[in-house]
């Protein structure tokens, strides 16, 4: 029904007609694509009771389709949990991670070393899968940490071990930032502000299942779609536009932030004044 109100002014406005198509859809148990579905009780409860339709709409599209699946939870495990207080220590935070899936790989020579504030973080000392808790994008990340080298991380970030061989890490870390995968994370996410996904839905999250020599051939596809869209912005002559109309958004904001202040300190003083 959030698809069927039109905007006015401050105000969400649903029509008589929209009033009326949801009231049907209700009482003929309608089934319509996109809008509603009738879901059973029992699949409600193992979904902790949680009524949000885009849960339950995408579920539906995994079980029709004719496609095989894979829960993450088949694919990895949690990584152990050591929680410590080191006064120096290298934290990897959700802009540390990854936005690339062919470039996912972290130097954690690149992580400063800062001072810790006495909160307990999660200490890494392993091979692991990082990935992130909050605004639908789960960033995957690889780091190699060790017991001489270790890393640190706060609850938002997940670490996770792969234990499933029949799984290359290239196709599980290109299938992560598929588009279906997405649809899932924001049906399961929590919250419009910051949206944050529980450890237990990012182990539900399931990915396309196919054979290790099928894995290959994805990647290999996808390695040259990406190339050649390199290429036609190179050709094209594409990327200094980009650039220039980045500066300039960012020259934008500064003006803007400039004014802002500006205003905010002028309103001060005039403030100060008046109280003298």
């Amino acid at each position: 029904a959030n698809k069927e109100f039109v905007k006015d002014k401050f105000q969400n406005v649903i029509s008589d007609n929209s009033i009326q198509k949801i009231v049907e859809t209700w009482k003929d148990r309608k089934i319509i694509k996109e809008f509603s579905n009738l879901i059973s009780i029992d699949t409600i409860l193992e979904e902790d009771g949680i009524l949000d339709f885009k849960r339950y709409d995408v579920q539906k599209q995994i079980e029709s389709s004719n496609n095989q699946f894979i829960s993450l939870e088949n694919i990895v495990k949690i990584a152990p949990r050591s929680l410590e207080a080191p006064e120096e220590l290298k934290l990897v935070r959700i802009k540390n991670l990854a936005d690339d899936p062919f470039n996912y790989l972290m130097n954690i020579e690149t992580l400063e070393t800062e001072s810790n504030n006495g909160r307990r973080y999660q200490k890494i000392t392993s091979k692991v899968v990082l990935v992130s808790k909050r605004f639908n994008k789960l960033k995957p990340t690889l780091v190699n940490a060790s017991e001489e080298n270790p890393i640190y991380i706060p609850n938002d970030i997940i670490a996770f071990e792969i234990v499933n061989p029949n799984i290359s890490i290239d196709y599980l870390f290109l299938q992560l930032y598929a588009d279906f995968v997405t649809k899932q994370l924001e049906s399961k996410s929590m919250g419009s502000t910051i949206p944050t996904i529980t450890t237990a839905d990012v182990l539900n999250i399931k990915i396309e299942l196919v054979s290790l020599v099928e894995q290959e051939q994805q990647l290999f596809y996808q390695a040259s779609k990406l190339q050649a869209d390199k290429d036609k912005i190179i050709e094209s002559n594409l990327q200094d536009t980009i650039d220039n109309l980045v500066n300039q958004r960012t020259n934008e904001l500064k003006w803007q932030l400039h004014n802002l202040r500006n205003g905010a300190l002028l309103f001060i003083k005039n403030k100060d004044s008046s109280l003298k």
